[in-house]
């Protein structure tokens, strides 16, 4: 008999923990599971690739008045129609789903991690104490998520597990053709002889791409037609095109925001670059090391658990243009360490972040539930 599984989450925009729940009902076996997914807010991008795979959405009626208890309420009357098997929950929806869940009289409770949150409170930690106790299973995109999120809180290490995400890295294949589909100004003509650097991340303060723009502003005085490409779409962008101009690189900076045309973009980049102040596992990162790309990353959360330095990527200190900067031109001018640093991602990648490997590992914690 099929297990029903329900995802609960907080939005379905387009994010790692949003593209985690989408990759889990697309190549999940539909012959063991059928999936449904709960958004508890009116962001819903996703939405459409998620029921054009057969996986119904339900999303959450907001309520003026009294929200929090009435949307646990209309939680429990949704779960109690759907009487899952399983209930993943990820991010702060856990905070809404174990009540609703255990209300519902519903067992089988898994949460999932995906990066360290630093807006969590003490009044967080300590729900988070007594509310996470009452999953069957919790799971990690990394051991350092897991660290912070479940063992600093003194719970128990033998009912997590980390699963690494994953990507369809058959996207990023060299041989791929596939073009991109808007033109990208600029790109044709100045990739022969200057560097395209490029972020893909949220416009949000702990991506820190301020720190991305002030770097290539240093080295646009020895490149003066170096191109960087900013993939993303979020609350900072008014900030960041200030700083932009402020800096005078504007013909050096492109915003490009959201994309669904990553791995064809990523065939036009010499150098790829994170700059996040706090990480799980990065999808971005695991795009990169997809291309064969040579990679400079912040050195915090799980990113050290992708890129192992001078082998995968280069790491570099948190909140440091210069630093940064140092690492960019170490790689531009060093195209034997570009290629073999590109090579040996790609090689980490295929070993040990494939699809079939993250839904293989989920799906034997699905039928170990009973």
């Amino acid at each position: 008999m099929k297990k029903k599984v329900v995802y609960i989450i907080g939005q379905l925009s387009v994010g790692g923990s949003e593209k985690y729940i989408l990759n889990l009902v697309t190549h999940l076996d539909k012959t063991q599971f059928t999936s449904h997914v709960i958004c508890l807010s009116e962001f819903l991008e996703l939405q459409p690739n998620l029921e054009s795979i057969g996986c119904k959405v339900h999303i959450l009626k907001k309520f003026k008045y009294l929200n929090k208890i009435r949307s646990i309420f209309a939680l429990i009357a949704i779960l109690k129609k759907l009487q899952p098997d399983i209930v993943e929950t990820i991010g702060w929806a856990s905070y809404y789903s174990i009540i609703a869940c255990s209300l519902a009289k519903i067992d089988n409770i898994i949460v999932t991690s995906r990066d360290i949150p630093n807006w969590k409170k003490w009044h967080h930690l300590l729900a988070d104490k007594i509310l996470l106790k009452k999953a069957k299973v919790a799971i990690f995109n990394s051991n350092q998520v897991r660290k912070h999120t479940w063992i600093n809180l003194g719970l128990p290490i033998d009912r997590t597990v980390v699963i690494y995400s994953a990507l369809d890295i058959s996207e990023f294949e060299k041989s791929q053709n596939k073009g991109v589909s808007e033109p990208i100004p600029k790109i044709n003509v100045q990739k022969a002889n200057s560097p395209v650097l490029c972020i893909v991340a949220n416009l949000t303060p702990i991506k820190s791409i301020d720190t991305v723009i002030k770097a290539h502003s240093l080295l646009v005085k020895n490149h003066p037609k170096a191109q960087l490409l900013i993939i993303g779409q979020g609350t900072m962008k008014p900030q960041l095109n200030d700083l932009v101009v402020k800096l005078n690189i504007a013909n050096n900076v492109q915003f490009l925001g959201r994309r669904n045309d990553v791995p064809a973009i990523l065939k036009n980049v010499d150098v790829a670059v994170l700059s996040s102040i706090s990480e799980g596992a990065s999808n971005s990162i695991l795009e990169y090391m997809a291309a064969s790309l040579p990679i400079v990353a912040t050195n915090v959360g799980g990113t050290p658990e992708l890129i192992t330095h001078n082998k995968t990527g280069l790491l570099v200190p948190s909140k440091s243009p210069q630093e940064l900067y140092k690492a960019i031109t170490e790689l531009l001018e060093n195209e034997q360490l570009m290629i073999k640093l590109g090579q040996q991602a790609r090689e980490k990648v295929e070993e040990k972040f494939s699809m079939g490997k993250m839904i293989n590992d989920t799906k034997q914690i699905y039928l170990s539930l009973e």
